[in-house]
């Protein structure tokens, strides 16, 4: 019902005659290191990726086709992930990625709530000069592939 005639290749804020910004709130919870390789110079990291908008075009809060109780309650999309728009996360630096795990809820005013766990391999200039004194800077920019900063923008949000 909510999806028909839905374009997922279009951020919220496009959608029919709008051009708004659509502000996507992330945060990342870094679970564990799972590999370093000194010679590749790669550190593999597990770690969850929460992000969070509001696609008005998915509210159902006023639908009178929803019942009431449902109204009150959120929607498991996970199994339709890919027929709404979602922001493709892209980071710098990185080398290979892979998804475990992937979750999207859908709340009545049109809020979708998307995690994924993921496993991330980045570039990481290690030194080991000063062993066992040393210190890594690996440095990572997260971005969004599939919209441009005039169609959506990452917002940092605390949610770990």
């Amino acid at each position: 019902m909510l999806l028909e005639n839905y374009d997922p290749t279009v951020p919220p804020g496009y959608a029919g005659n709008k051009e708004e910004i659509t502000e996507v709130f992330y945060d990342i919870n870094f679970k564990s290191v799972k590999q370093v390789s000194e010679q590749k110079m790669h550190l593999t990291l597990n770690l969850f990726e929460y992000t969070e908008w509001v696609d008005s075009r998915l509210a159902y809060q006023d639908d009178p086709r929803f019942d009431v109780y449902l109204k009150k309650d959120r929607i498991d999309l996970s199994k339709d992930r890919f027929s709404f728009w979602l922001p493709n996360m892209g980071y710098t630096e990185i080398n290979q990625i892979s998804n475990s795990t992937e979750v999207a809820y859908l709340y009545p005013n049109g809020t979708v709530m998307f995690y994924r766990k993921l496993s991330i391999t980045f570039t990481c200039p290690f030194d080991f000069r000063m062993i066992p004194n040393d210190n890594h800077n690996c440095n990572s920019v997260t971005y969004i592939q599939n919209a441009d900063v005039k169609q959506a923008v990452l917002v940092l949000k605390n949610k770990f």
